[in-house]
């Protein structure tokens, strides 16, 4: 009789301890699912912080972009970059704004404007291909790799 008692005993502190753990387990779950939530949420709030933060570095360079093409240094930056690279280009596009230039760099290569405006910069053609040296396109490119 003592031994019935003791499995007796035994058993209901088993059930009592499963019971005890499945208690447990299932408020650890819902901790741990309210905490798998928050991180999701918090991840999600920095992935929007990280997003406004780019937009507006991109927002301020453009701005710094759009300050450069009006100076006298774009100019000489213009003739300097077309002047390395004239033995692969056949003519160029420039921006309607920088159309001002064109006397200047005309002696050096065929100018066209462009329908597109790319900020500052110029568009080689050559060879049946467009070589992009925008500003727009640079951006973009510097862009892509913060992004990653």
């Amino acid at each position: 009789m003592a031994k019935q008692a003791e499995e007796i005993v035994t058993k209901e502190k088993t059930a009592s301890q499963q019971y005890v753990d499945d208690i447990f387990s299932s408020l650890m779950g819902d901790k741990n699912k309210k905490i798998l939530r928050q991180k999701h949420i918090y991840k999600k709030q920095l992935a929007e912080i990280r997003a406004n933060i780019i937009e507006d570095i991109i927002l301020d360079i453009k701005e710094k972009l759009q300050e450069f093409v009006k100076t006298p240094v774009y100019l000489s930056y213009l003739q300097d970059s077309i002047s390395k690279n004239l033995k692969y280009i056949e003519k160029i596009e420039l921006t309607e704004q920088d159309m001002v230039y064109k006397e200047e760099i005309s002696h050096l290569i065929t100018i066209t404007k462009s329908e597109e405006d790319f900020i500052g910069g110029f568009k080689v053609i050559a060879e049946n291909k467009i070589l992009d040296f925008s500003f727009k396109t640079m951006l973009e490119q510097e862009v892509e790799k913060i992004g990653r």
